[in-house]
């Protein structure tokens, strides 16, 4: 239980300042990371109540977003569990990984000559990992495809829905929506909306705040990051070689099920595949290449030119602004993520990764409130569909 742990915003005035706070405060039980804290912005930190003290001891600048973040976590599950008792549509709650399956079945089953399911690989506790495939005409394999995941990150709750949300979309304004209509029956669209199934399961039933996959490592640790596990400047920067850190990158690259399944297929196809787009959450940025150093890609400016227009169109849905840029100049260097896999091996040119609400600022974290989840939707398929609408 997260009882009394405290969700704190640190901010640190140099570069020195922030390693100091990740020497003292390293990732635990204790301590658990939420955003870093970084010279152009502040970090959120949890704190149980005995690294709590630790912080008043020192002299970093603090200020606390959430006294008890149990209560915050009660009441999502409050919630939750309401909802699931009135069955309330699937697109304004936060579904098992059960139900998402279910209901790409359904929607597949209801549109036979616009989507079809396809399994794409088993989650280490065998859960099957499936992809609903959006398009319209030609035959497979002759359109250009847009791939999207969510959900990579277990207890970014906001992501799995929001997927579902693009896909109902897709689906429900074929027939009344030109552009929408436009866009199906141009591009092939292949979404897995749940590509951590383990972790996603286990935030429900375990911890609320897991991360990683589900698999057994040494030391009898669980699980990988299934964001540091991608064969691309593995394990160089921004993750962890300790097996029981939130950000293991795991023994090798692609050591885990998920991550090994959604790679084949995507190199499967990586001739078609013009977009890649991964959903997390949360502090509003559309996260570009690369993720592992300074350097630029070559088509940086055309990939900066669609971010903005995605910005814009988060904007002008519900007034949410959102920030641009490769994680080295936002947040910090990370390798072995998928988006920089995408666009550096599979040549996939356009290559983003979503952080969905709240802010940075927010007392919630991870935790969406139910009644932001169609906000989030809404304004995530706009910039989805602003982006598709841009291409060539």
């Amino acid at each position: 239980s997260y009882e009394n742990y405290k969700l704190v915003q640190i901010t640190v005035g140099n570069k020195q300042e922030a390693i100091d706070l990740e020497k003292k405060f390293p990732e635990s039980n204790e301590t658990k990371l939420f955003l870093p804290a970084i010279v152009e912005r502040p970090g959120s930190y949890l704190f149980s109540e005995s690294s709590f003290e630790k912080l008043k001891q020192t002299k970093f600048r603090y200020n606390v977003l959430n006294e008890n973040f149990q209560r915050t976590l009660d009441e999502e599950e409050q919630v939750t569990r309401m909802q699931n008792v009135y069955g309330r549509r699937i697109l304004h709650t936060f579904p098992t990984h059960a139900a998402i399956n279910e209901y790409i079945e359904e929607l597949a089953l209801q549109n036979q000559s616009l989507a079809s399911v396809e399994v794409i690989g088993y989650s280490y506790e065998n859960r099957e990992m499936k992809i609903i495939k959006i398009g319209r005409g030609h035959k497979e394999g002759t359109k250009p495809i847009i791939w999207i995941d969510a959900g990579i990150h277990a207890r970014e709750w906001a992501t799995p829905v929001t997927a579902l949300f693009i896909i109902s979309s897709l689906l429900e304004d074929y027939s009344t929506d030109p552009i929408t209509k436009a866009l199906v029956d141009k591009y092939d669209w292949y979404i897995l909306p749940s590509a951590n199934p383990d972790g996603y399961e286990y935030t429900r039933v375990g911890d609320r705040l897991w991360r990683k996959t589900r698999s057994l490592q040494v030391g009898n640790c669980i699980g990988a990051d299934p964001n540091r596990n991608w064969d691309f400047h593995w394990n160089e920067v921004g993750a962890s070689y300790n097996p029981c850190s939130d950000t293991y990158a795991g023994p090798k690259a692609f050591s885990e099920k998920e991550t090994s399944a959604m790679s084949n297929y995507i190199f499967r196809h990586k001739n078609l595949i013009k977009v890649y787009l991964t959903i997390h959450s949360y502090s509003q940025m559309i996260l570009t290449p690369y993720g592992h150093s300074y350097f630029l890609p070559p088509n940086f400016r055309e990939i900066m030119a669609k971010a903005k227009i995605m910005e814009n169109a988060f904007y002008k849905t519900h007034g949410k602004r959102f920030r641009s840029g490769p994680p080295p100049y936002l947040l910090y260097p990370v390798g072995g993520g998928s988006y920089d896999w995408a666009h550096q091996v599979c040549g996939i040119p356009y290559a983003f990764a979503f952080e969905l609400r709240p802010d940075q600022n927010s007392r919630n974290g991870f935790v969406l409130p139910v009644n932001q989840i169609q906000a989030t939707g809404e304004e995530t398929w706009a910039a989805v569909k602003s982006l598709a609408q841009s291409l060539e």
